[in-house]
């Protein structure tokens, strides 16, 4: 519901902002379509990312590639400890993600990652595994977001 009144906004500004041709008008509104998209999935807020950068863009890149390396490694550590049912090591890898994820503004990442760290902590480690195939989904919704989010912003 929420996607389709942004997909309806979007439409009303494409046609007030951009004049031209329905071909221009066409791609401005498949680009604004797949931006969407890309955070329909996901709950990324821009406005925490930017409120940290600002307006460099070459600040954002680097959070970024940071989150792209560490993002990787550090949910890999997780999986390994949930497989082996390591609760000191779930709840130091996902304390470690939780912050990861929160600097690039993965309101829904952190979210997942509070949670195993509380059953981490708690020692209920049942349901740790979907936590973690939840988490692992959503990181890499959010780096899809991301990388999006930022292209489109300065045209990476």
């Amino acid at each position: 519901m929420a996607a389709h009144c942004c997909a309806a906004r979007a439409a009303r500004l494409a046609r007030i902002r951009y004049s031209g041709n329905a071909r221009e008008i066409s791609e401005k509104l498949a680009h604004a379509a797949r931006v969407l998209v890309d955070y329909a999935w996901v709950t990324f807020s821009s406005d925490d990312l930017l409120a940290m950068v600002g307006s460099d863009d070459g600040m954002l890149r680097e959070l970024r590639d940071i989150f792209e390396e560490e993002a990787p490694r550090v949910l890999n550590d997780i999986l390994d400890a949930v497989i082996v049912r390591d609760a000191l090591a779930i709840e130091h890898h996902t304390h470690l993600m939780k912050n990861v994820v929160a600097t690039v503004g993965g309101q829904d990442a952190r979210e997942i990652a509070m949670a195993l760290e509380r059953a981490a902590r708690a020692n209920d480690l049942g349901g740790t595994a979907d936590l973690a195939d939840r988490l692992a989904r959503e990181i890499s919704a959010l780096r899809a977001a991301l990388s999006s989010f930022i292209s489109a912003r300065s045209g990476v």
